[in-house]
């Protein structure tokens, strides 16, 4: 099982429904969840495979200085919104974004 099919399988029938109807996750999940400034989304290959992560600056992140330019895991959901992000590291919390176009590695 890849780190995707693992959160996929944490995520119950109820989250997923959630995210569907565009309901964030609980707040206390928000409030402990780090940062991520300056944020863009970019491409990357993995085993073949085109993946999507996010990077930027993470802040209040239990293993990074505050302000370190860091990679997501792969993402697994994205609000329609643009305020958090599940990936398979963690949950996120969105700042504002680069004005860039997604890139690649």
């Amino acid at each position: 099982m890849d780190d995707v099919d693992a959160v996929m399988s944490a995520l119950t029938d109820e989250d997923v429904d959630r995210y569907l109807r565009n309901v964030p996750p609980p707040d206390v999940e928000m409030q402990i969840a780090p940062r991520l400034d300056d944020w863009a989304v970019l491409i990357t290959n993995e085993s073949g495979r085109q993946v999507l992560k996010l990077m930027g600056s993470a802040y209040g992140h239990p293993e990074l200085e505050d302000g370190e330019h860091m990679r997501t895991g792969r993402l697994v959901w994205v609000d329609p919104s643009m305020r958090w992000a599940r990936a398979t590291d963690r949950l996120w919390r969105l700042d504002d974004a680069e004005d860039s176009q997604p890139t690649g590695n």
